[in-house]
Parts: structure tokens; sequence; C-alpha cells
């Protein structure tokens, strides 16, 4: 997948905006539905705008987020226990997804 600046920039602000949305949730139960429509987004963002990542390539990054500090740092920046909470509600949909 070949990007333009301009691509960059547009899936930065969505990442953003999911961040952002995932980040008023946490309080939630990541099973629930609005926050597992988040997690939808941010896979298919993944998926369509950055590389091809099936599910168990999902999950992995999922387990990613929260064990390389880095990661956890970067999603936590939006709030703190984002990434866990990011990686819990990931390993759900993906196993809904796989059902």
């Amino acid at each position: 997948m070949k990007n333009t600046h301009q691509d960059w920039i547009e899936m930065r602000k969505e990442s953003e905006k999911i961040f952002r949305a995932l980040a008023a949730l946490t309080e939630r139960d990541p099973a629930e539905e609005e926050v597992q429509k988040a997690i939808a987004r941010w896979h298919q963002l993944i998926d369509n705008r950055f590389y091809k990542c099936n599910l168990e390539m999902f999950r992995q990054l999922a387990n990613l987020y929260v064990s390389d500090n880095r990661s956890s740092a970067n999603i936590d920046k939006y709030k703190p226990g984002l990434a866990k909470f990011m990686r819990d509600a990931m390993h759900l949909y993906c196993d809904k997804q796989e059902k």
C-alpha cells in the first residue's frame, strides 16, 4: 500500500479520533457494543490503510500494546490504562469474529 503525505495525515487524524473515543470509554466493559464498534473501526483502519491485518495479527498487536513500553506509553498518553483496555477489547473482538 503506497500512501501519499495527505493519506498519512488523514490516517493520523482517524487514529486520533479512535484513540480519543476509546479513552472516553475506559470505564466501560470492553465487551460493550460501543467499545467493540470502536475496536472494529481500529481494525478496519489498520487493515485498509496501513497493512493487511488478519485476526491473529490484530490479537498479537493487542499484546504488543501492553508488552512494549514504547507502545504502551504512546497509547496511554490519551488516558492511563488505555493500552490494557484496548488489549482486552481487541481480544474480545477477535474472539467474537472467530466464532
